[in-house]
C-alpha cells in the first residue's frame, strides 16, 4: 500500500510508513541539504514549521520555504 502526498503541488508516492524526511529526499536532494543547513524550512497549509521525522498521511500538503 501507499499514499500520495503533495510538496510545492507536487505530487509524491511513498510507502506506507514514510516520514517527512523520506518524501522531502524524494522530491529534491538538494532542497533536503537547503533545510538541513537552516536556510529552508517544510511547512503545512496552515504555515507551520515541521521536523523532518514526522510522520505522514495520505493527501498532506507541503511546502519548502526560505527561512526568515
Amino acid at each position: 500500500m501507499s499514499l500520495k502526498i503533495q510538496i510545492n503541488e507536487e505530487t509524491i508516492e511513498l510507502f506506507e510508513g514514510a516520514r517527512l524526511l523520506d518524501a522531502i529526499r524524494k522530491y529534491s536532494p538538494d532542497e533536503l541539504k537547503q533545510i538541513e543547513k537552516k536556510t529552508k524550512q517544510i511547512v503545512d497549509r496552515k504555515g507551520n514549521r515541521l521536523d523532518l521525522d514526522g510522520e505522514l498521511s495520505d493527501g498532506d500538503d507541503f511546502y519548502i520555504k526560505e527561512c526568515r
